[in-house]
């Protein structure tokens, strides 16, 4: 056989290949850590393990936790009667390292004064991600131009990545269900927005959500409710890939038909791959026949 020949049979070969073996849509990145709150404080992604803070009177307390639901999505609430509040820690598996995405809906009673949203360095200082003045802030690098009112949900997306050694860039989006929209930057020299080792999952991470450290008082809300907590590690997502993490089921980490439309339409795409793979690889034999008649 010639050598222009089978080159003509494995371009016919590679094409039919190639559709049998593209996907109809591309897939999202997969967080690590996946919780919705609908009813327990399972993380889909099992990727971590969610600790409540202890019963009042402890410090950080939770004097109740409770599950319900607004406008089909699930949530916890918490409510304290310590100054430095209650809420959760959560200890991932393996390190966030210094580049990572946190994905978090949430809402407060109260936005006047700090009010902490999560704490990185196990308590042991007042840096931090707030809300302050309902603005959102990170103490003591920054703060937003735009207020938030407090009591009404808020999405939000953490991105931090790495630039040299623990330096950072440490972002901050608000999502209105349509799009994300950057309300904060700022440059983290320190390594300040770099999580704590975890204390319970050897190379893991530790994050403490909605209580105050112990280098202040009074900086964290006395009650809130949280409905959605996603992580990625190790990657700083963009904006497009943000609106498609928002939007993706809780329990399935690649886009899935929701109606018996986009079902039927997917089937069609399917189809059609096939269609085109078969044709592809009929044209590649029907050369390869022409060329040895030919030959």
């Amino acid at each position: 056989m010639k050598p222009s020949i089978k080159k003509t049979l494995a371009i016919g070969l590679v094409l039919g290949l190639v559709s049998l073996t593209t996907p109809a849509f591309a897939t999202d990145p997969v967080p690590s850590v996946n919780y919705q709150f609908e009813g327990n404080t399972t993380d889909s992604g099992n990727g971590s393990t969610l600790t409540l803070a202890s019963s009042c009177p402890a410090d950080p307390c939770n004097a109740t936790t409770s599950f319900g639901s607004a406008n089909n999505d699930g949530y916890l609430e918490w409510t304290s009667s310590n100054n430095r509040g209650g809420g959760f820690t959560i200890d991932t598996n393996t390190s966030l390292t210094n580049t990572y995405t946190v994905l978090m809906k949430f809402s407060f009673t109260n936005f006047s004064g700090y009010r902490k949203i999560i704490d990185y360095l196990n308590r042991t200082s007042d840096t931090g991600f707030y809300i302050h003045n309902s603005k959102i802030n990170f103490y003591p690098l920054g703060t937003s131009t735009n207020s938030f009112t407090a009591g009404q949900d808020l999405t939000l997306m953490v991105t931090r990545q790495a630039t040299n050694g623990n330096s950072g860039t440490f972002t901050v989006y608000t999502y209105d269900g349509a799009s994300f929209s950057q309300q904060l930057q700022v440059t983290d020299n320190s390594g300040s927005s770099i999580p704590f080792i975890s204390t319970l999952h050897s190379g893991g991470t530790k994050l403490g959500f909605f209580f105050d450290d112990t280098a202040t008082s009074s900086e964290a809300t006395t009650s809130g409710r949280v409905y959605s907590i996603k992580m990625w590690d190790g990657i700083a997502l963009d904006a497009t890939q943000l609106e498609a993490a928002a939007t993706a089921p809780a329990s399935a980490p690649t886009p899935t038909p929701n109606d018996s439309e986009s079902l039927a339409n997917t089937g069609r795409d399917t189809n059609s791959l096939t269609a085109f793979a078969l044709l592809a690889i009929a044209c590649g034999v029907a050369i390869f026949r022409f060329t040895s008649k030919k030959a």
